[in-house]
């Protein structure tokens, strides 16, 4: 499959990249910074340049992420740019994305430790980070696309286990934590157009 693969440059994206070249598949690593060798400069916030990127794609993923420092401030990155990204798609006739989202999406889990749930969440995160990811998937499951949301819990960079656990549209129950190796195992898993979880919200966590 000729698979695009956005925000290639990140600690999710290069891994991504690795395990597609891997599985046999064409890719096209895209990035801001250019600093995957051989990949396309392009900024998700540049409609001209997704354009061109996602172009003869069967299939992209994105794991696009704002800087560490950003973490913690207001963002419209994801919504912003997943909305050129669908764009771009559209106008390319590319029907199938898959998006990297969060499990801190989800409102009131008690799968979370309390403190991150009645603290840390609600002061931080809800305000900026994960509101501009539910509108990101809310514009993803409102395009038209053959998409699949694939949320994480909080990213480690561990190595991979293989022995994730994954429910659709809520965390796993005790779950806090997946490698950043097993996610980008995962996202592979759904590039096919028959994928598993086409049109759910697979959540992964330990």
């Amino acid at each position: 499959m000729r698979v695009t693969i956005v925000g290639a440059s990140g600690r999710t994206g290069r891994l991504v990249v690795d395990r597609a070249l891997a599985a046999g598949h064409e890719v096209t690593a895209v990035s801001r910074s250019g600093a995957v060798p051989g990949d396309v400069r392009a900024d998700v916030l540049d409609p001209a340049a997704l354009r061109t990127a996602v172009a003869d794609s069967d299939v992209v993923v994105s794991t696009i992420a704002p800087p560490l420092r950003d973490l913690l401030r207001p963002t419209t990155l994801y919504s912003t740019g997943t909305a050129n990204l669908i764009d771009a798609m559209r106008e390319h006739g590319v029907a199938r994305l898959v998006a990297v989202s969060s499990a801190g999406v989800l409102d009131g889990d008690p799968s979370h430790p309390w403190l991150y749930r009645r603290v840390l969440k609600p002061l931080l995160f809800d305000r900026g980070l994960y509101r501009d990811m539910r509108v990101m998937e809310r514009e993803v499951e409102n395009s038209g696309l053959r998409w699949v949301i694939v949320r994480a819990a909080g990213l480690t960079n561990g190595a991979a286990t293989g022995t994730y656990r994954v429910e659709d549209g809520r965390l796993p129950a005790g779950g806090t934590r997946i490698s950043r190796a097993d996610l980008a195992t995962f996202l592979v898993t759904q590039l096919p157009a028959d994928a598993e979880y086409t049109g759910r919200h697979p959540t992964l966590a330990y």
